[in-house]
């Protein structure tokens, strides 16, 4: 979760360098909203706009590709125009109609080169 751009930075910068030198493909991940906390007083994260424009930020500044989870379909777009790859948490699966899949806003990216799975996420 975004506790704060520092933080973010902070983040990035290291694990980029570590996977840099270990030769491992390295995705920045942060959420802005984190729904499912255990209390309702809990902090959830910026929100949308300020964790959008810090996940953009990370992105630009390390030149490292981000992802993010997206929480309700309104916020596809706009997590598109600034992340590589978006993840739908495990516990709205089921909300989300197959609609969504069927008209392209998500989609299966299928396998990479050598093999692997590259997940759902929505092509820039």
């Amino acid at each position: 979760m975004i506790e704060s751009e520092e933080l973010c930075f902070e983040v990035a910068g290291q694990l980029r360098d570590v996977c840099k030198e270990l030769g491992v493909t390295y995705i920045f991940k942060a959420s802005y909203d984190k729904a499912n906390r255990t209390s309702g007083q809990s902090f959830r994260g910026p929100g949308v706009k300020e964790g959008l424009a810090t996940l953009g930020h990370a992105r630009e500044k390390f030149s490292v590709p981000v992802l993010t989870d997206v929480h309700t379909e309104e916020q596809v777009k706009a997590a598109a125009e600034v992340v590589d790859v978006l993840q739908i948490p495990a516990f709205l699966c089921r909300k989300w109609s197959h609609r969504e899949y069927q008209e392209g806003a998500v989609s299966f990216a299928g396998r990479n080169e050598a093999g692997g799975a590259q997940g759902w996420g929505v092509g820039r």
